[in-house]
């Protein structure tokens, strides 16, 4: 995903671009989507729905409602925002890795800054896609490199 720090190039957004994997469905067909903005999650989920059938994707507009799902499923996909009202991304990465070490975890966000996505990289994310005017087609590379069929 060509991901870029508004008025540069290069630097961490092309580590961050270089560090994308080419990961392959480990056979796991449930992903969940972190979202507070529900209109967003909403086109998120049809996106990704529409980019692979054979995976049942769930949103969640509440972060203690993705706590209760973890309790019973292990989703393979995780698409996570950064910004809530009661908490942040690095946050609910850290449950994540905790509770589910083997979920893969995309962050999709308008947070910017280099220093937060290079933590985030190094807590395990495998990309971070900007909400900025290129995210669908960021996230429909993203979803190839998956290749979630």
């Amino acid at each position: 995903a060509a991901i870029k720090e508004k008025g540069q190039k290069g630097g961490i957004w092309n580590s961050i671009t270089t560090f994308t994997h080419k990961l392959v469905s480990s056979g796991n067909k449930q992903i969940a989507i972190v979202e507070d903005d529900e209109m967003f999650a909403t086109r998120l989920e049809k996106i990704i729905k529409d980019s692979s059938q054979s995976h049942e994707v769930k949103f969640f507009t509440d972060v203690t409602d993705f706590y209760s799902y973890c309790e019973f499923a292990n989703p393979g996909l995780v698409f996570l925002d950064y910004n809530f009202p009661s908490t942040n991304g690095m946050d609910i990465l850290l449950f994540i890795r905790n509770v589910l070490p083997k979920t893969k975890v995309i962050i999709i966000s308008s947070q910017e800054k280099p220093s937060v996505a290079l933590k985030l990289m190094e807590t395990g994310i495998v990309n971070y896609i900007v909400k900025d005017s290129d995210w669908k087609a960021n996230l429909e590379k993203v979803l190839l490199q998956l290749e979630l069929n």
